[in-house]
């Protein structure tokens, strides 16, 4: 994991940005199992993790479909977001 953020860091400064780290979050199928390890400061399930996302990028929203590696989530909803 360091290793990759190394990486990232490397490529950023390549392309003549910068890169700071506000924090550690993850979500995903490992999302407890990684955060403990990375010591994250927030760990979120997936799905709410996209619905909202979709609600910060259109608020209007009101369907979000996932389609993952083993699986495919939709989810509805008529009235707004989280």
């Amino acid at each position: 994991m360091v290793e990759i953020a190394g990486e990232l860091q490397e490529h950023v400064r390549d392309q003549g940005a910068e890169a700071r780290n506000s924090g550690r979050r993850t979500t995903g199928i490992c999302e407890a199992m990684l955060g403990s390890v990375i010591r994250a400061d927030v760990e979120i399930v997936e799905t709410v993790a996209h619905a909202r996302s979709g609600q910060m990028m259109r608020p209007d929203v009101d369907s979000i479909c996932d389609v993952g590696g083993q699986d495919i989530k939709l989810m509805c909803s008529t009235t707004p977001w989280l």
